[in-house]
């Protein structure tokens, strides 16, 4: 496996989708010596390689590019908004009681000069993750988690493709995974066995302290991301936990929250069942009611 040499420092965030790695993303970027990337990896290359080894390949490549013309153009290409990297990715029109995505990958003018200094961060957590066996050997890397049941309303909200249970890019480079899936033909036993096949890749691949928790990030106003960037230390946004989010439905919610509950899997060894189960009660009060 050939990788061209970095121009300058490098981090990846990896993650579950929907866990708030764009969050990270756009704290991270309020910070003088960053870049922000929003999965900007071209989808026919990653389709392309077979092996989490090829795949590794791509980000090296991508972020040498990124950086020449971050120099020679002074723009990046990225999902934006506006030329900013956003943490609202999917609030255009409600389609089918499903959020729909207004961002799109483009040339984004840079935040801050670039310097031989500066840190070019890329986030793709579904591609990061399906080959973090090889990436987190590396790069610094970072994985974002959250509750499982938020994800699970979060999956469930927005018109992406995970939503049905199926992940192409993690089923390509792992076989197992795509047996398993197939094997499932309820979309949301699917979705349950991806939350486990992510946190379980995720916390065996990377140490505990490189685990970040949403919740986490929420609390501290961004400072916890300072073990990807240490001037995150400074940070101190103003933040409010999405995780009783009122676009989720509470009867889909109360059905995939009850089978994330009855499951076993790694997932249970990054959240307890216990945190689980008191988030999907507080999500659904006043509305369904549980009973277990």
């Amino acid at each position: 496996m050939y990788l061209p040499p970095a121009l300058g420092p490098e981090g990846l965030i990896a993650g579950l989708p929907r866990a708030g790695t764009t969050l990270a993303l756009t704290l991270l970027q309020t910070l003088p010596r960053v870049i922000a990337l929003d999965e900007a990896l071209r989808e026919p290359e990653l389709r392309l390689a077979p092996t989490s080894s090829d795949v590794a390949v791509i980000p090296r490549r991508f972020l040498r590019e990124q950086r020449r013309l971050a120099q020679d153009e002074g723009l990046v290409w990225t999902y934006n908004k506006e030329g900013v990297v956003s943490s609202d990715q999917f609030d255009g029109p409600i389609r089918n009681n499903l959020r729909s995505r207004t961002v799109n990958a483009s040339w984004a003018k840079l935040p801050h000069p670039l310097t031989p200094k500066t840190m070019l961060v890329a986030k793709q957590p579904v591609v990061f993750t399906a080959a973090l066996d090889v990436m987190a050997q590396i790069w610094p890397v970072i994985g974002v988690v959250r509750n499982p049941i938020a994800v699970l309303g979060s999956w469930n909200s927005v018109d992406f493709g995970i939503r049905t249970g199926r992940a192409a890019v993690p089923e390509r480079l792992h076989p197992d995974l795509q047996k398993q899936l197939e094997a499932l033909p309820d979309q949301y036993d699917r979705q349950v066995a991806l939350v486990h096949w992510f946190l379980g890749r995720l916390k065996q691949y990377l140490p505990a302290d490189r685990l970040i928790r949403y919740e986490d990030i929420v609390s501290s106003g961004g400072s916890v991301l300072s073990v990807l960037v240490p001037e995150a230390s400074s940070l101190n946004t103003p933040l409010e936990t999405r995780n009783r989010s009122d676009s989720y439905d509470p009867g889909i919610l109360l059905t995939v929250g009850e089978r994330m509950l009855a499951s076993e899997g790694p997932a249970w060894e990054v959240y307890s069942k216990a945190e689980a189960s008191a988030l999907l009660d507080e999500m659904l009060a006043g509305g369904v009611s549980v009973v277990r």
